[in-house]
């Protein structure tokens, strides 16, 4: 009963969230995109508070206490509430989560993968054509929801005006570049077309930010208690103790920040020196070529799996198919995940624009600001002139707070997620 509730609301939240569907879930058998407008938040916090209404009445009826019960009410309780909060309409950063992004990730989500031929290579790019007329109305949407935040007196921190506005002027031609990648066939003029209409969209939503948001935006980034406690419940599921992760995050950071120190120490410079010689292209470990770069990130993706499957989670055979591939877009790095029958891999597409890759670069950019320790490069030994210290700084365990609740330690050494 409960499972049948929760496989109609998946589908409900699917027709009025189609990017999320396809981004976070791999679902591409869905209809446009997200619509960002004030009506469309409107229709997702109805649909929340219908269902929510159902889920109590079905509690009523079950003989017991229900893990996917207490998550749903969980979830549509927050869902709500966020909405409430006008969280929904002023959103508005460039993280890979935002209605921005999104929108990017659903297109190219629907690229057909390098071997697709035949009727499935023109059903995928009849999707892609679908998805880029729609980005018009999509980023009309999200500019009104924007403004209409702005009017309600909640205006966004100038520095995510900037960040967004620059991401939609980098993204204008892409769309352009990304029919060429179909090539002569007959959808090529619906494609053009549409891809016409998409450059147009990012370039109204650009002088929107610039004209309409900036001059009104803040300097402060701060969220203050409230709105963060909210977003961190929106994110994680979960209610921490706010002042213990705080504490926890700024405990983390002295104790990596004392780490760097020791790190450059040990290479004979400062910080600010290493970080300067590791960037540069002269640095032991620098990849000269793209082709070079997506070898390197297959190699570490693959590695990385392995090293999580059956230590910290349990990766299903299918969900380990993990491709880095070059790709038309620029600005970015992304991954594209799998439909929901695994029958392709996922995706982490590499971004064009340029062609060296210095060690430091690759880990602090391509990796999401990750933990994870791959090897340093065979002749990283110090500055040149200074050859590295005898002494190893100590590596430090990875330590989380405790009031997280997504992703918990289990007593056997791996992760369950809640």
């Amino acid at each position: 009963m409960i499972e049948d509730f929760a496989d109609r609301l998946l589908c409900d939240i699917a027709g009025l969230d189609p990017c999320t569907a396809v981004v976070e879930a791999g679902e591409q058998d869905v209809d446009g995109l997200t619509d960002y407008g004030p009506e469309g938040h409107q229709a997702r916090a109805d649909l929340a508070a219908r269902a929510l209404r159902e889920l109590e009445i079905l509690g009523e009826a079950l003989p017991a206490a229900s893990p996917l019960h207490a998550h749903l009410a969980e979830r549509l309780h927050t869902r709500i509430a966020f909405h409430d909060a006008g969280e929904d309409l002023r959103e508005l950063h460039a993280a890979a989560t935002g209605p921005l992004q999104l929108i990017r990730q659903a297109v190219e989500a629907a690229v057909p993968s390098r071997g697709a031929e035949g009727a499935a290579f023109e059903e995928g790019w009849a999707r892609v054509g679908a998805r880029l007329a729609a980005i018009p109305a999509a980023l009309d949407g999200y500019a009104r929801s924007l403004l209409l935040a702005a009017e309600r007196g909640n205006l966004p921190a100038r520095r995510q005006v900037e960040l967004v506005t620059q991401r939609c002027r980098n993204w204008i031609d892409d769309d352009v570049a990304l029919v060429d990648r179909y090539g002569e066939g007959r959808q090529r003029a619906s494609l053009q077309a549409a891809a016409t209409g998409a450059k147009e969209a990012y370039q109204k939503l650009a002088q929107m930010l610039t004209a309409d948001l900036a001059p009104r935006a803040v300097t402060e980034e701060a969220f203050g208690q409230q709105r963060y406690a909210l977003w961190v419940r929106t994110l994680l599921a979960t209610q921490p103790d706010l002042r213990e992760l705080y504490d926890w995050g700024w405990d983390e950071f002295r104790a990596i920040e004392a780490e760097l120190i020791a790190e450059a120490k040990a290479l004979g410079g400062s910080v600010p020196e290493v970080l300067a010689w590791l960037a540069s292209p002269d640095a032991p470990g620098t990849l000269h070529s793209r082709e070079a770069f997506a070898a390197w990130l297959q190699e570490l993706l693959e590695a990385t799996t392995e090293r999580l499957d059956g230590v910290y989670f349990d990766i299903p055979a299918p969900l380990r198919r993990i491709v880095a591939v070059d790709h038309v877009v620029r600005h970015c790095l992304h991954r594209a995940v799998a439909g929901p029958d695994a029958a392709g891999p996922g995706l982490v597409v590499v971004a064009r624009g340029r062609s060296e890759f210095p060690h430091l670069d690759r880990l602090q950019h391509r990796l999401s600001r990750g933990r994870s320790r791959p090897p340093p490069p065979p002749r990283l030994r110090g500055l040149p002139g200074r050859p590295r210290a005898a002494a190893e700084p100590a590596r430090r365990p990875l330590r989380q707070p405790g009031g997280l609740g997504t992703v918990r330690r289990a007593v056997h050494g791996r992760a369950r997620a809640l």
